[in-house]
């Protein structure tokens, strides 16, 4: 278990991985949801954005 207050490497590459795989489980879940919604590509393209600045 890691301390979210530590800034060792180790630390904040698994913390940045965490993210990253939430941001990507949400992502899926906004393509389903856009599929049938097209009002949701708006959200869905901010979280591609959001997703690529992370790269």
């Amino acid at each position: 278990m890691m301390c979210e207050k530590c800034t060792c490497l180790k630390c904040i590459n698994e913390q940045n991985r965490r993210l990253l795989v939430k941001a990507q489980e949400q992502l899926a879940t906004e393509l389903n949801t856009a599929l049938f919604n097209p009002g949701r590509v708006a959200v869905l393209l901010e979280l591609i954005k959001a997703l690529h600045s992370m790269v």
